[in-house]
């Protein structure tokens, strides 16, 4: 009787300290929220962005690099890594957003997901509107149901063919 006293008491403490443990962890450790300031952020390419002390990668989406072209129903080239850049310099335009960092690359660059006031997320929009591609995490896409949209509306860069931004990175090194 008393070694199964001893084992409830011992259950209840490694409990008790768990729960003081998790909920130490959420106050010490509370996600990193910036505002990005649309007049003051210079966007790189259709996924990324700086401010003058940061620079930020969009989570979950992968957008056709700066000097990347792409074809349209026709066959003719555009230049589908411009027009990805200006459509995320529109919306970065339009308001400021919250950017919460989830992590850092191997840049150093701060992997954010941003939302304008409105709650809309800025990853999601840019995939919706065609000018980047839902990220794969864990093999699953992260914005599927944007991407599938986006393609069947052949909207930005689905209005033709496009090599995957992965794949052309590997293929056009600076």
């Amino acid at each position: 009787m008393r070694k199964t006293s001893t084992r409830i008491r011992l259950s209840l403490i490694i409990f008790a300290i768990s729960i003081g443990i998790w909920l130490l962890h959420g106050r010490l450790f509370e996600p990193e929220i910036l505002t990005v300031n649309s007049a003051r952020a210079d966007v790189i390419d259709g996924d990324s962005f700086r401010t003058a002390d940061s620079e930020f990668r969009i989570y979950g989406i992968d957008a056709p690099e700066y000097r990347q072209q792409c074809q349209d129903d026709e066959g003719r080239n555009w230049d589908c890594g411009k027009f990805s850049r200006s459509g995320l310099e529109s919306l970065l335009g339009i308001e400021n957003h919250a950017c919460e960092v989830r992590a850092r690359d191997k840049y150093q660059r701060a992997i954010v997901t941003c939302t304008s006031p409105a709650g809309a997320d800025l990853g999601a929009e840019l995939v919706l509107r065609g000018l980047a591609l839902s990220a794969d995490s864990f093999d699953a896409p992260i914005y599927a149901t944007e991407e599938r949209y986006a393609e069947r509306t052949k909207r930005g860069i689905w209005k033709g063919s496009f090599v995957n931004p992965k794949i052309w990175r590997g293929e056009n090194r600076r």
